[in-house]
């Protein structure tokens, strides 16, 4: 029997600069690491654009700061899908595009941990199997991404007050 998977692949605003992170260049990714004799994916998958890395779930959410662009819908769909038990496995290009937070990081880990989800990357050695080597992978690489996006922000705000002096 084949395990249901899906893909979740997201671009941010800085990822148009770069072609290799559209969503169809992620999906095809994806759909090589996969064994398709062990894995069958829905045939649509869960896609995000021009949203952050660090923006939660909708579910986690709180109602003061719930708005059309601070959340991801798609992932809160991937994560219903979960619940519902109609994706066993999830695939993405690198770990980077769920989240860029640690937090919401270690927290989607347990819930894909809770619920025996497997997570693979196309692009790095890593999957989740519940050891503290999986985990520790996982969490280093989170707050890798983490420090990117502040870094970038950084730079941002740098260049900006650098122009209107």
């Amino acid at each position: 029997m084949k395990i249901k998977s899906a893909i979740y692949a997201r671009t941010s605003s800085d990822d148009k600069k770069n072609p290799k992170l559209s969503t169809e260049n992620q999906i095809e990714a994806c759909e090589k690491k996969a064994d398709l004799n062990k894995y069958e994916f829905a045939q649509e998958h869960y896609i995000e654009l021009s949203l952050s890395g660090s923006l939660p779930p909708t579910r986690w959410c709180t109602k003061k700061n719930k708005t059309e662009k601070n959340h991801r819908p798609e992932l809160e769909r991937l994560m219903a899908d979960i619940d519902s038990d109609s994706v066993n496995a999830i695939f993405v290009y690198h770990t980077d595009r769920l989240f860029r937070n640690l937090e919401f990081s270690v927290k989607f880990y347990k819930f894909l941990l809770k619920r025996d989800i497997e997570l693979h990357s196309a692009t790095e050695n890593l999957s989740l199997d519940g050891s503290a080597t999986s985990q520790l992978h996982l969490q280093m690489m989170a707050i890798l991404a983490e420090y990117q996006l502040t870094t970038t922000k950084e730079r941002i705000l740098l260049a900006k007050t650098t122009q209107k002096e």
